[in-house]
């Protein structure tokens, strides 16, 4: 074989390889930028995931707040204008009913 042809041969095979090296490089790149744009959108959602829980146990602990101060003001209404105890209680129980119920749902949203 000629020295020339061998030479151009070994050329050949050497871009295709650097070719071939660049376009498996290329799509590797294209791979990896792909999955980092899905993972910062899926970072984001996370970050509004979050903000949503926070709202829902500031509203929950309203909730609470409120249903407590149902109860305790059922009580006070009670104690100084001698209103029906049934009432009462029935009162007090569904806002501590309430106050249960609110935090057992808290405590599964954790889970």
């Amino acid at each position: 074989m000629n020295p020339q042809n061998t030479s151009f041969l070994n050329n050949s095979r050497d871009s295709s390889r650097r070719s071939s090296i660049s376009v498996i490089s290329n799509r590797f790149d294209s791979v990896i930028t792909g999955e980092l744009k899905s993972l910062n959108i899926e970072a984001e959602k996370l970050k509004n995931v979050t903000k949503e829980i926070i709202v829902i146990r500031r509203v929950q602990m309203k909730f609470c707040v409120f249903a407590l101060a149902l109860c305790l003001s059922t009580l006070a209404i009670y104690v100084t204008f001698k209103m029906n105890a049934f009432l009462a209680i029935i009162i007090s129980l569904m806002a501590i009913l309430f106050i249960i119920k609110e935090q057992i749902d808290s405590f599964i949203d954790w889970f």
